[in-house]
């Protein structure tokens, strides 16, 4: 149901159909029905006495509910710095199945407490579109694995293949940002590794909150060291003061790195990355080769790196912005 709107949604925002208040009626009805039913199952359930005064979330999953073979090689899908993603079944039905590495559970309710916040945030927003449909979370293991939607690709490799896919795939991109900053989300990470493609060839953006935590356990900075090419200035310098801009800023970087094929600042060392963001103009280059209908891509691109976090766009300046030019960039 959840990703059945997307389409409907996206139709409406660039007014190619009427709002539907019946529909989303029907909807909004469908929903409170599977929540009054998901809590009488679980208040029929008993808890057994070790558990007692331990609240049991609905995104704490079984690990026995989930299956996957990470000695199949068919099945990988890809790692990162501290995890490695594998194709898996959950319930009969095909997931992405990530397996944190680099985490062994001395005590699994200390992390459940350390990453409720994100994943309950996460869970929350599951439902909007062009956010990565989260499952759940196996914690009562000694190595954690979350499960999520199985997606088919990533935005940068998607667009590589399908050029013509860029305006759609860059709009739904905003709209899934738009998604997060309307909750009070701020990713903090957008790249082009964490904006998945689904099946139904619409983005759905993932990892946000859990890989922070994730990583802080390690008590490393290879967040920062492998995120320090999408980062704003002022991430990079004052993380604590955390702002939407930051992801206006990664959004910039993205789309660049969408068009070019690269990541920006590839050429770069992270000493030369981080003296060249904190500048007003040392910016990734303009492709000599960008159609002359994206220039006022490039434009919006110029104009979320801004240094000053106030001279950057919102997400819905940016959302009317592509929606005001589309027909141009088309």
């Amino acid at each position: 149901m959840q990703r059945g709107l997307e389409h409907y949604e996206r139709q409406v925002s660039l007014a190619n159909i009427p709002r539907d208040l019946a529909f989303e009626d029907r909807v909004a009805s469908c929903r409170v029905q599977i929540a009054t039913r998901t809590t009488a199952i679980n208040q029929s359930q008993t808890v057994p006495r070790s558990q007692k005064g331990f609240k049991i979330e609905s995104w704490m999953q079984s690990s026995d509910d989930v299956s996957f073979n990470p000695e199949d090689l068919s099945t990988f899908l890809g790692r990162g710095g501290f995890a490695t993603v594998f194709r898996g079944k959950y319930q009969g039905q095909d997931v992405a199945a990530k397996r944190f590495d680099q985490i062994i559970l001395a005590d699994s309710m200390e992390w459940e407490k350390l990453i409720a916040k994100e994943i309950k945030a996460w869970q929350d927003i599951s439902h909007e579109p062009f956010v990565l449909t989260l499952i759940g979370v196996c914690t009562k293991i000694p190595v954690p694995i979350l499960v999520s939607e199985l997606c088919q690709t990533n935005i940068r490799r998607f667009v590589r293949d399908c050029p013509d896919a860029v305006l759609p795939m860059v709009y739904q991109f905003a709209c899934g940002i738009s998604s997060l900053h309307r909750a009070n989300i701020i990713h903090r990470d957008l790249k082009g590794d964490n904006v998945l493609v689904t099946f139904r060839n619409t983005v759905a953006i993932a990892d946000f909150g859990l890989s922070r935590t994730a990583v802080s356990l390690q008590n490393t900075h290879k967040i920062a060291s492998g995120t320090l090419n999408w980062m704003s200035p002022e991430q990079y310098l004052t993380a604590r003061n955390v702002t939407t801009k930051f992801d206006i800023w990664s959004f910039g970087m993205t789309m660049w790195e969408i068009i070019c094929d690269k990541s920006p600042y590839h050429d770069c060392c992270a000493n030369e990355i981080s003296e060249a963001i904190q500048t007003t103009h040392d910016r990734p280059n303009k492709p000599d080769d960008l159609s002359s209908h994206l220039e006022p891509l490039w434009t919006l691109i110029t104009k979320c790196w801004q240094k000053e976090p106030t001279a950057r766009p919102s997400i819905e300046d940016v959302i009317a912005y592509l929606e005001s030019n589309i027909h141009q960039m088309s």
